[in-house]
């Protein structure tokens, strides 16, 4: 008991010393352009917006792909509920942009403060939440001892333990288990991280659920997905998504070597993050011959572009709608991989490197069900893409049968969850 006081009273008392340090940080975020300028204050509890009466389920997911993920959740609780609110906090602009346009009624957005004492009182003294819901591998000391003290009911869903930070919580086993036993509820992502977190609580945990094998449709603008066609017309093109640093080289001599063969191909690719769109230009046209162009700069691709980069948030799914393969990036290096899912559902048969131990289950199954394929390295790839540019009716086949292993997943697992947070919530 002593170790695990010792720990988190000095993790409380280093929150107070850095406070000032956490103001520095967001300044240098917010020239780098990394936060928006009118919501610093959330940053430091600091809120807007009122808080709407009645009762108030907070959701946390770290970024785009973790809020997104938890919408058809936050859909089943809102259609059970007339008079239920939520607020969703994340950490990225990207996923304020995202849930911008993708937010049900009745859903509030912040970004989470920092986790420091001041910060995480104001913030829920605040918001006061019936029920907080955490997902993935997000564990804040403060946020979850100070809701825990408020009182507030806490679960985990799709929580995720990386090898890792499993092996750092191993370091510290009281904190983990004070911090575990905070929560009425835990779900895990997959059976990997149930073990690491069963031993980490020193019990079974509550089960499973993957809230990343529910994916909703992500929305497209029929109309800009009619002008890049007509556009592109019979033009051959492969895409790219989800790009991370130092797949962009990757991605630039794969494109060049296919050129070879297909001189008139067209290279569609979104990165994962879009503020690093002028290094990747600089990237791709230090490995290619042909031009460069941002979406930004002109809204449909020229006819002598080689690359067409997509530097805007939210267009994902009109490229996965307009195309029937894409490589899937963070997967060449060691990012661990996206969601397969989303591009799966749109129809897209699914390419990707080694790398996908965060969706290893996933892109398993996926893989065996002749929707997507693993690619190794640069000629794989390369081959890979070939073949299907090649082959018209293969990849249609592929496309359709990728769509139907995405629309196979999940089953009532929401709705099963949204129940047991219902139940929870009414202890």
């Amino acid at each position: 008991m002593k170790t695990k006081s010792l720990l988190l009273e000095c993790y409380r008392l280093c929150g107070v010393l850095l406070a000032p340090v956490a103001a520095l940080l967001c300044l240098w975020r917010l020239v780098r352009g990394q936060e928006e300028r009118a919501r610093i204050g959330e940053r430091f509890g600091f809120a807007k917006q009122s808080r709407p009466p009645g009762r108030l389920i907070w959701f946390h997911g770290a970024s785009i792909g973790e809020v997104v993920a938890l919408l058809p959740l936050v859909n089943s609780l809102l259609e059970r509920n007339e008079h239920l609110q939520v607020l969703i906090t994340s950490t990225t602009q990207g996923s304020s942009t995202v849930l911008s346009s993708r937010m049900p009624s009745r859903c509030i957005h912040q970004y989470v403060p920092y986790d420091y004492p001041g910060a995480v009182r104001r913030f829920l003294s605040h918001w006061r939440p019936d029920l907080a819901v955490w997902t993935e591998s997000e564990l804040w000391p403060h946020l979850i001892l100070q809701a825990r003290s408020n009182g507030i009911l806490m679960a985990q869903v799709s929580a995720y333990m990386s090898a890792t930070s499993f092996q750092r919580w191993k370091f510290a086993p009281q904190a983990a288990r004070m911090l575990l036993e905070s929560f009425s509820i835990c779900l895990a992502r997959d059976e990997t991280a149930s073990h690491r977190l069963s031993d980490l609580l020193g019990r079974e945990i509550d089960g499973i659920a993957n809230l990343k094998e529910v994916t909703l449709e992500l929305p497209f603008d029929a109309a800009e997905l009619a002008a890049l066609q007509e556009r592109i017309g019979n033009r051959p093109c492969w895409l790219a998504t989800n790009t991370h640093e130092g797949e962009e080289e990757m991605i630039a001599r794969v494109h060049q070597r296919l050129r070879s063969s297909h001189p008139d191909l067209l290279l569609v690719l979104a990165p994962r993050r879009v503020e690093r769109a002028d290094a990747i230009v600089r990237v791709l046209e230090r490995e290619l011959d042909g031009r460069v162009q941002l979406r930004s700069h002109t809204r449909l691709p020229q006819a002598d572009s080689s690359v067409y980069v997509v530097d805007s948030f939210g267009e994902l799914g009109l490229f996965y709608q307009m195309f029937d393969m894409v490589f899937l990036g963070g997967s060449l290096t060691s990012q661990g991989g996206h969601n397969p899912l989303e591009p799966a559902r749109l129809g897209c048969f699914v390419l990707h490197g080694g790398h996908v131990a965060a969706y290893a289950y996933l892109f398993k199954t996926l893989d065996a069900y002749g929707g997507g394929a693993c690619v190794t390295d640069e000629g794989a790839l390369a081959d890979a893409v070939s073949r299907r540019l090649r082959d018209a009716s293969l990849l249609k086949g592929e496309s359709a049968t990728a769509r139907r292993f995405a629309l196979e997943r999940g089953g009532g697992m929401v709705d099963d969850v949204a129940t047991r947070l219902l139940a929870l919530m009414d202890s």
